[in-house]
Formats: structure tokens, sequence, C-alpha cells
């Protein structure tokens, strides 16, 4: 079982001591701070750390994943989009294929610390 802390939040303010098990690792092989982002809501929320040098670069690391990045792209296109005018595109993309993306479901983005030889008894905690 792995588990992250929260150090300071980049989306959204959070409690300092909040600390959750995570779903996945993304980006393991890099260098830079591991961040903990949340997708989705309450009991539903999938929880991933991205290691990477900024918050956008865990954001383009996670859309570029082939195990988990499917829980941010999306197909659906904005109104310019779709009537094409592409000049006007508010779409979000990231990644390296510069993707669409739906960034309006991850709810929280932090520099966390892990640990990643928690036991399996370990208590997930939010204060």
């Amino acid at each position: 079982m792995i588990v992250a802390q929260c150090t300071e939040s980049h989306r959204f303010s959070l409690p300092s001591e909040m600390s959750v098990q995570v779903s996945g690792v993304v980006n393991d092989d890099s260098f830079g701070d591991w961040y903990l982002i949340g997708i989705g809501c309450g009991f539903m929320t999938h929880w991933l750390i991205v290691r990477s040098s900024s918050p956008d670069d865990a954001i383009d690391a996670l859309a570029d994943s082939d195990r988990h990045g499917h829980w941010i792209r999306t197909e659906e296109r904005c109104d310019a989009c779709q009537e094409g005018r592409i000049d006007d595109c508010e779409c979000a993309r990231a990644g390296n294929a510069s993707e669409r993306v739906n960034l309006d479901d991850i709810r929280i983005l932090c520099r966390a610390k892990v640990n990643f030889f928690a036991p399996a008894d370990t208590e997930v905690t939010y204060k």
C-alpha cells in the first residue's frame, strides 16, 4: 500500500495533514517532486501520485500515461472546435500529443510526501 500526505496545495484549499491511500503511480522513473492528484469526488475519488517538476508537468504526465491517462483524456470538443473555428479553440490540452483533457474532475493537486512502504493496515486520515 502507498500512502501520500499533502504538503502544498495547488488546487483548492486542503488541510495540510490530509493523507490518502494511492491507487497508482505515474512517471515514477522521472525526476522532481511527487504530486498527489485526486480525480472524482468523495468516496469515488481515484488517487494517483505523479513525479514531475511542476503541477502542469504532472497533468502532462498523467495525460501521457497509458495506464491512467483515460481518467482525464476526453473526446469532447468546445463549441469553437465543433464549428471548425480552430483558432478560437478553448479546449484544455495536455501531454506530448496535446490531447484534449477534462480538468473539471481533478479535485485535488498538491505536492506530497509519499510512503511507499506503509504497512497494509495503515489508517488513511483526513484532518
